[in-house]
């Protein structure tokens, strides 16, 4: 049984980005996304050494995007799309109106 995990991702009021978390040694296998959410795209972006965070791309430099998160909703994505990843934000197309907590959910990599 996978060992799953949420970690809380805020964006703050009046912003486009999140504070950064970190996943530790698991990975992301999903988003939590909240009732009520109305700011558009979700995009990422990445941190290699826990200062510069860049934005989250894939090997032909397409943005890493959840087009239309719907409120209230758990998205499942495929582990590869974050692999190696530690340090992240989340980016949203508008701002909200008040603190905005999606949950990421990470599981337990076994070594």
């Amino acid at each position: 049984m996978a060992d799953l995990e949420i970690i809380n991702a805020t964006i703050p009021a009046g912003q486009t980005v999140s504070r950064p978390i970190g996943t530790g040694f698991k990975v992301i296998v999903g988003f939590v996304i909240p009732a009520g959410y109305a700011s558009g795209a979700l995009k990422f972006n990445a941190s290699p050494d826990g200062t510069n965070f860049l934005s989250y791309v894939d090997n032909t430099g397409a943005a890493i995007t959840i087009a239309t998160p719907a409120a209230g909703t758990f998205i499942a994505v495929d582990s590869d799309f974050f692999a190696g990843v530690n340090l992240l934000q989340l980016v949203v197309a508008t701002a909200p109106g008040a603190n905005t907590i999606i949950g990421v959910v990470v599981r337990s990599v076994s070594f």
